[in-house]
């Protein structure tokens, strides 16, 4: 059998894979039109020549063009997910296939050699099965960068993979339970199957649980009781087919179809936007001047674009319950959390004082203290996650204040497809006014927060450099950033750098002209 013939193939057909994940996601067909052809025929020619190998496998694309893969794909499918899984479904048997002679192509392990190291082998298996649990987890949850794990659980998938085969090799019959084999094909099954965290944990928690459990239980029992290899395998082969036959039935990802529309995402059906400016705090934290102005000028521009606002800030009365204590900001947000659908935008914006506490951003409210500032302030993981907690998938938080910053993150933009890149977009976008160890200047010219007030003019329209006439996430982040960095060396001021993070897919959409005349906008 010729493993290079195998591999080359393997590689053809998983760029190809790439190039069609890459259109249906926004990269303009044009650009990879000529490569994804010239792979195509490269494929057919490659697979006509493998029956004689003794391998049957057939070519699963029936797109020759790509600019016809794109119209059928964007035709019957209105979002990310579902065109993403077709994608990874539609090679998943030639890739299987092809991987397997792979395998059986290289020499396999001396059943000898492997025998003397079994119980090595298995504690490798149980920890591998359980890192790539927590991947899953932490993709679905967003602890994770999606993009960033991506390559890595992949190639320990393919490792976990190849020593299940061994162990097969040697008569331990261990199936492979996970059919994820990318990490966007688990998230597309995620987000259209489960859905909630708690399922998600349960999920994924039984995907591997009755393996780890005869693994572990055989291993246990073989070390206290010193028993042979020949005890241990057979031990351990009783349990395997004791656990097959009485675990739970876990529910499989179904082969999708593009004409489902099920599980797509809608446009976003209302945005809602909590705003909260602070200026005044106790005795060990300065005032400030311009963070109530700030929250009021979006609350107005944020209400001409149409969203719901909540707004809490300081000139309020003590006893008002939008007054910016710590009570009434959880309280307040729990509120409107509730109050979110699934198909809306929820935008949180903060104009106040941040601190660092044990390396730890903390957002200063009117009451907090600095020696119990962990308790008294908002961190910002607290924060997020209550956020998370919301049905909405777009997500947007602005921070105005200093020390809050995130290390830059991957960017979302392609505006080719409107729809599909922008107005079906989803995912959780974070802009910070400084780095994590920097000042967030005030602008006495403009009376705002200097961060806040390039974010106003931005959703103004500024940021729409393409004259589009709508403002993305990632409009605005590039809008801002440059800006801050011409005024703080306009004025002299020591530099701030806006940082960014974002996860998901797509360039959410937060203010949007189209509807409005030329005299209007």
């Amino acid at each position: 059998m010729n493993t290079t013939r195998i591999q080359v193939l393997l590689n053809n057909a998983q760029e190809l894979q790439s190039i069609l994940l890459k259109v249906a996601t926004g990269t303009p067909w044009h650009e990879k039109d000529e490569q994804y052809s010239s792979l195509y025929r490269k494929v057919e020619l490659e697979i006509e020549e493998f029956p004689g190998e003794g391998i049957l496998i057939n070519n699963p694309n029936p797109f020759s063009s790509l600019r016809a893969a794109k119209d059928h794909l964007f035709s019957v499918a209105g979002q990310y997910v579902p065109r993403r899984r077709y994608i990874y479904e539609l090679y998943s048997d030639l890739i299987n296939e092809l991987d397997h002679a792979l395998y059986q192509s290289q020499t396999a392990p001396q059943r000898e050699n492997f025998l003397s190291c079994l119980v090595e082998k298995l504690h490798h298996l149980t920890e591998n099965f359980q890192e790539l649990q927590e991947i899953l987890i932490a993709v679905a949850t967003q602890k994770s960068n999606l993009d960033h794990e991506d390559e890595g659980y992949t190639r320990l998938y393919q490792e976990t993979l190849n020593l299940i085969r061994d162990f097969d090799g040697i008569g331990i019959s261990i199936d492979n339970p996970n059919p994820f084999r990318y990490l966007w094909h688990w998230y597309g099954f995620y987000k259209a199957e489960i859905g909630s965290y708690a399922e998600c944990r349960q999920y994924v928690d039984a995907l591997y649980r009755s393996r780890i459990d005869a693994i572990e239980k055989a291993i246990h029992r073989h070390q206290a009781k010193n028993t042979s290899q020949e005890a241990l395998i057979e031990d351990l082969k009783h349990r395997l087919q004791n656990q097959n036959k009485s675990r739970t039935i876990l529910k499989e990802p179904q082969p999708i179809t593009l004409a489902s529309q099920s599980s797509q995402a809608a446009p976003i059906k209302e945005r809602w936007a909590f705003l909260v400016g602070i200026n005044r705090y106790s005795s060990d934290f300065d005032s400030l001047k311009f963070c109530v102005k700030d929250v009021l000028a979006l609350e107005k521009l944020l209400k001409e674009l149409g969203y719901t606002v909540v707004c809490l800030h300081d000139q309020l009365p003590p006893d008002d319950s939008r007054y910016p204590t710590k009570v009434n900001v959880e309280a307040e947000l729990t509120r409107l959390i509730q109050a979110v659908g699934s198909d809306d935008l929820l935008l949180v914006h903060f104009s106040c004082h941040g601190e660092l506490s044990n390396h730890q951003p903390i957002l200063v409210l009117r009451d907090s203290r600095l020696p119990t500032l962990q308790r008294s302030g908002l961190p910002l993981t607290e924060l997020q996650q209550q956020m998370r907690q919301s049905k909405a998938r777009r997500l947007i938080l602005f921070l105005d204040a200093c020390r809050t910053g995130v290390e830059m993150g991957r960017s979302i933009a392609d505006p080719e497809f409107v729809r599909n890149a922008h107005e079906l977009a989803e995912g959780f976008a974070l802009l910070a006014a400084s780095t994590s160890q920097q000042i967030a200047h005030e602008d006495p010219e403009n009376q705002h927060g200097a961060f806040t007030y390039h974010l106003l003019q931005g959703l103004r329209g500024q940021a729409d450099l393409s004259k589009k006439k709508f403002v993305t996430v990632d409009d605005l982040k590039n809008y801002t950033i440059n800006g801050l960095r011409r005024w703080a060396v306009n004025y002299g001021k020591r530099p701030q750098e806006p940082t960014a993070s974002t996860q998901g897919f797509g360039d959410m959409i937060l203010a949007d002209y189209r509807e409005t005349n030329d005299e209007d906008n």
